[in-house]
């Protein structure tokens, strides 16, 4: 039931997930919620993923998805 094992996998899922609401919590803070944060995190990491399988270096991936989303967040500033 609850082991070592499982409780540092459950952890680790956590993790991702306070990884991406951090920003969020920023933005709420701030008093500018927006709900297109999800779409930006969901758009971004299917770019992460196909630029990846397409055989681009993971620096180069994650430095061009970091633009996408800045893209985003211009245009959604805008």
């Amino acid at each position: 039931m609850l082991d070592l094992n499982m409780l540092l996998f459950s952890t680790s899922d956590f993790i991702c997930i306070g990884i991406v609401a951090l920003p969020l919590t920023m933005v709420i803070v701030s008093g500018g919620i927006d709900i297109s944060f999800g779409s930006t995190i969901g758009l971004c990491a299917i770019a992460l993923g196909v630029l990846f399988q397409s055989g681009v270096p993971m620096p180069l991936a994650i430095l061009l998805t970091l633009l996408l989303g800045a893209l985003c967040g211009l245009i959604n500033a805008g």
